[in-house]
């Protein structure tokens, strides 16, 4: 996922091979883990 040189912007093949699975699998790991233990947080 980090490239040892950054010279510009990624490329559309490397967004949808490395960056999009990993923003699919964040959102779902908030929604399944994060926002219910900020919501007890604050309930309690």
């Amino acid at each position: 996922m980090f490239r040892k040189t950054v010279n510009g912007d990624i490329s559309g093949k490397d967004f949808n091979k490395i960056l999009l699975p990993f923003n699919d699998n964040f959102d779902e790991f908030l929604e399944s883990y994060i926002i219910h233990e900020v919501i007890a947080f604050f309930c309690c």
